[in-house]
């Protein structure tokens, strides 16, 4: 839904990741991984659907916060989704967005910098 603000595709896009990462298990090198390698699967096949993917219409005006979180790209608002809601751990983060850690640690600070008008993001990324 972070990258996708559609439920239905985000829910297919789901699916097909799943059907994908059945498929490729035994290509799955470190089980330790298996978390991170799924989650960027599921990323990588919401990405390739994004550019086509429709904005989901409102029900209710949004808040400050949904329009803080919709002014991010949707890599921004992914990281932040890793980092905070999933709390993944930063080598985790990084193998999903598929950037180095540095970079993942930077985006995440980015993304909450965008935030700060709406909510007190923590400043401390560990």
């Amino acid at each position: 839904m972070s990258i996708l603000n559609d439920r239905g595709q985000a829910e297919q896009a789901l699916q097909e990741a799943t059907t994908r990462a059945w498929r490729n298990l035994r290509r799955l090198r470190d089980e330790a991984s298996g978390r991170a390698w799924f989650f960027a699967l599921v990323a990588d096949r919401c990405r390739s659907v994004r550019p086509h993917a429709a904005a989901e219409p409102e029900a209710a005006p949004a808040t400050d916060l949904q329009r803080a979180l919709r002014a991010l790209t949707a890599d921004e608002r992914l990281a932040l989704y890793l980092r905070y809601y999933l709390e993944l751990p930063l080598p985790e983060v990084a193998i999903v967005l598929g950037v180095s850690e540095k970079a993942a640690r930077s985006r995440i600070h980015r993304a909450a910098q965008g935030l700060r008008g709406a909510i007190e993001v923590p400043e401390v990324l560990t």
